[in-house]
């Protein structure tokens, strides 16, 4: 499955990703060459209207009700592809609220000065 990610991945300039497991659910954008392991949930979409919708209060609130909850609360909920990515109804946004959406995405992004290198660059 793993092989079959990065055969996906490796063909886009940025993909998203989210902690299985975490108190508060993040996206976040990876490049090549970076592997995200198990731990991580890939997404293979490099479009920032994409990312919006997946950072919206909606997809949040979806994504807690229809995720684990760990044995202890502080803990967090875990993210499953199954039941909180591909259940999730995605709106089709008209034109002008997409370009909306991808704008408030991008204030979202890290600057490039804060990029940490894995390279040693």
């Amino acid at each position: 499955m793993r092989h079959e990610m990065r055969k996906t991945t490796h063909a886009l300039e940025r993909f998203i990703v989210t902690p299985t497991t975490s108190k508060h659910r993040v996206f976040a954008w990876l490049t090549q060459p970076i592997l995200p392991d198990h731990k991580l949930v890939v997404i293979a979409r490099c479009d920032d209207p994409f990312s919006g919708i997946l950072h919206s209060r909606l997809h949040e609130l979806w994504s807690k009700a229809a995720g684990t909850q760990l044995r202890e609360r502080e803990s967090g909920l875990n993210y499953s592809v199954q039941s909180s990515f591909e259940s999730f109804p995605f709106p089709r946004p008209p034109p002008a609220q997409e370009a909306a959406i991808a704008a408030a995405a991008k204030e979202l992004d890290i600057p490039s000065y804060l990029h940490i290198s894995f390279s040693g660059e």
